[in-house]
């Protein structure tokens, strides 16, 4: 499925409305496509039909399309950093970095031991941390690629009962990372949600989901509540939200 529609959330009211919709000419498939808030800048990409990002500008509602970056892959992981900066885990076991504000890449950085897809990629203090997914030879991983934003170093860690691809992460308000949906090797599809903590790497199990979800977009509110958005539900596409 790909679509240039998008919606705008209130969470005072928990309401839905028609945000500026994308180019035409800049369609996004579901998969790969990663979304972040930075000032008054909100951006998507790169997808697995462009190698560039997205930026809408909340002032103009104006879309504007970012410079072009190289080893994108529709399966490849992402998160924003402090400074506006976007850090990609390509597939090919490499970390790039877009600057939001310069509109640059950086030199690839790497490479990790192992590659992944599919993966929830968040930002604990200094570092960006890769958690799971998929790898050809391995199958379903537990295991956990990080990159130091200051040193650029990137490594593996340790294992974590964390296995599954295509699942939301988003950092919460206490400090830990909120994990859940997607496949793993054991259910399929499923609707497990798990809290992690990078200081200690403690897991522990949350409320599940009240269906399965893969694909899907988390993000924490202020108000500490995570919104979980869209994705799909056994081969549907899911046109809701949850709280």
């Amino acid at each position: 499925v790909s679509a240039s529609t998008c919606e705008r959330f209130d969470p005072s009211s928990n309401t839905f409305s028609a945000a500026p919709a994308l180019p035409a000419t800049s369609v996004y498939h579901l998969q790969g496509l990663h979304m972040f808030r930075d000032g008054n800048r909100v951006v998507i990409g790169p997808s697995d039909q462009w190698p560039w990002p997205m930026v809408l500008d909340l002032t103009t509602g104006l879309w504007a399309a970012g410079a072009t970056g190289d080893g994108y892959h529709p399966q490849q992981g992402a998160t924003m950093i402090t400074g506006g900066r976007l850090v990609v885990f390509g597939v090919d076991r490499y970390v790039r970095i877009y600057d939001v504000t310069s509109n640059t890449w950086s030199d690839a950085m790497g490479p990790v031991g192992i590659g992944r897809t599919q993966m929830p990629v968040f930002a604990a203090g200094d570092e960006v941390v890769a958690v799971g997914g998929y790898n050809a030879t391995v199958g379903h991983l537990g295991s956990v690629s990080r990159f130091n934003v200051n040193t650029g170093v990137v490594e593996d860690g340790d294992n974590l009962p964390l296995e599954g691809l295509e699942g939301f992460a988003t950092a919460m308000n206490t400090g830990e990372v909120l994990f859940g949906g997607g496949v793993d090797n054991v259910q399929g599809e499923t609707t497990r949600v798990q809290a992690y903590d990078p200081a200690t790497q403690h897991v522990r199990e949350m409320r599940s989901m009240p269906e399965t979800q893969r694909l899907s977009t988390a993000h924490t509110l202020d108000d500490g509540r995570v919104l979980v958005v869209g994705g799909r539900n056994q081969g549907t596409a899911l046109a809701l939200g949850s709280l």
